[in-house]
């Protein structure tokens, strides 16, 4: 008989079937949809979601570019993109104390890279994960070159055997830094 596992939910949430609310970001500069709104707007929007979700009662924040259809390639993911969704996840997370997930819609690699990097310096988390299905081996594959480890598979959000991956601050380096 195996020991009992630490509930990862438990540490991160005060609920044991959390409600993560997804603050979808105006459209970012760079992106197809993007008609020029400053920097503030798209900021002021995704705080005044990250407060109405805490007010809610929620019990967590996933920060995405959600209006940035249609989605380009990774390969033309800029660094205005990375650089939009870290200001707004570092503005989200001075404005509510909730746990908060980052999600890089077209999750290219260097963008990754990028967002590992500034979530676990400037904006100061202690680890990232990111859970992908077993079947999408291009996702997996860049969580790998990233730098992430593997952690097993792993049911989350009702869903069953999902290749988890972490990053943690004290051991994660940017594979492009030699």
């Amino acid at each position: 008989m195996l020991p009992e596992k630490e509930s990862v939910l438990a540490k991160l949430f005060r609920s044991p079937k959390p409600l993560i609310g997804t603050i979808h970001c105006l459209p970012f500069p760079g992106a197809p949809r993007y008609r020029g709104e400053k920097i503030d707007a798209i900021v002021a929007h995704a705080v005044s979601e990250a407060k109405a979700y805490e007010e809610g009662g929620l019990d967590g924040i996933i920060v995405e570019n959600a209006w940035d259809l249609p989605f380009l390639r990774p390969e033309d993911i800029w660094y205005e993109t990375v650089a939009t969704l870290s200001v707004v996840t570092k503005c989200v997370r001075e404005a509510s104390s909730l746990p908060i997930g980052v999600n890089l819609l077209a999750n290219a690699g260097e963008a990754a890279i990028a967002v590992l990097a500034h979530g676990l310096g400037p904006v100061g988390l202690d680890s990232i994960m990111a859970l992908v299905v077993p079947e999408n081996v291009g996702s997996w594959r860049v969580m790998e070159k990233v730098g992430m480890r593997y952690q097993g598979l792993a049911d989350y959000y009702g869903l069953k055997g999902l290749k988890k991956y972490v990053a943690e601050r004290g051991w994660w380096s940017s594979p492009l830094v030699p």
